[in-house]
């Protein structure tokens, strides 16, 4: 009974404990970390197609085709002194000055004071014209031009005097003294103000190729213009030999405001191609898309 006693008391106790009210104060200290990703995407794609189909039927009323050809060949040629010779006292010049100038038209020109050179100036023409814009017109242009320097020789020896006043005490060289050249070329002062077309070659050198070519195809109210230039050179197996030998090239004051086309070619050396090659194929047409 003792026992029972004692755990009942026990008991009202605890009662009486958990009937009472508990107070607690309590502080939180934390940490928060947001993470956020934000993806934008925007893709654009705009297909635009415009198809535009013209059908006509008309008979082809003209056609016009230019073409302009050169083959120049300098083969198996031997240019220079003869055997023992050490001196051939060499003195060739060619001078343009003052000249062709304020032309109007088609202006060509060629001038050589060289050895086994072949210089030339071809142009071809085919010009349709008409009044009517429903003509069916074709017009074709091709230049080509084909040089060829091969197997040859060239010799040129001067003697020591030749220099004379070119190398100055110190060893260096003089490039602003007055030399009697050997081989000269100058165009000074020329092909200025020309209208049209102007083509011109000078040399003083040997064994050298030199061609201005020029092929035109023109059609009033034509529908196709075709164009085509091309050029093939080849210097191969020659052999050149120079001592104490003065060049002068020079073009000073020249080649200056000029309309049109102009082509010029100047050289003092030896088995050089020099070729300026052009084609134009133009047309004028009037164009009327309808219902």
């Amino acid at each position: 009974m003792a026992n029972l006693v004692k755990s009942s008391a026990l008991a009202l106790i605890a009662a009486a404990g958990l009937a009472s009210p508990a107070l607690a104060d309590v502080q939180v200290v934390g940490e928060v970390t947001v993470d956020k990703d934000i993806v934008i995407d925007v893709n654009t794609v705009k297909d635009k197609d415009v198809t535009i189909e013209v059908d006509f039927d008309i008979d082809l009323t003209g056609a016009a085709k230019s073409d302009a050809i050169v083959n120049a060949t300098v083969d198996d040629v031997d240019i220079g002194p003869e055997e023992g010779n050490t001196d051939n006292g060499t003195d060739l010049t060619a001078n343009t000055n003052g000249s062709v100038n304020e032309n109007t038209g088609i202006v060509q020109f060629n001038q050589d004071a060289g050895q086994a050179t072949n210089q030339g100036n071809v142009i071809s023409a085919a010009i349709i014209f008409s009044d009517d814009p429903l003509d069916a017109q074709v017009v074709v242009s091709e230049a080509y031009a084909d040089q060829r320097a091969s197997d040859s020789s060239a010799v040129h020896l001067e003697g020591g005097a030749n220099l004379g006043g070119l190398i100055n005490p110190d060893g260096t060289v003089n490039l602003d003294g007055e030399f009697d050249y050997d081989l000269t070329t100058r165009i000074v002062d020329s092909y200025n103000g020309n209208v049209g077309v102007v083509m011109g070659n000078q040399n003083a050198g040997a064994g050298n190729n030199q061609h201005n070519v020029l092929s035109a195809a023109v059609g009033e109210n034509a529908l196709v213009a075709l164009s085509d230039a091309g050029l093939g050179q080849e210097t191969s197996g020659n052999f050149v030999e120079e001592v104490n030998t003065l060049k002068l090239a020079l073009v000073a004051d020249s080649v200056l405001g000029n309309e049109g086309i102009v082509a010029v070619n100047q050289s003092v050396g030896a088995f050089n191609n020099q070729a300026t090659v052009i084609s134009v194929a133009a047309l004028s047409s009037a164009v009327g898309l309808g219902q």
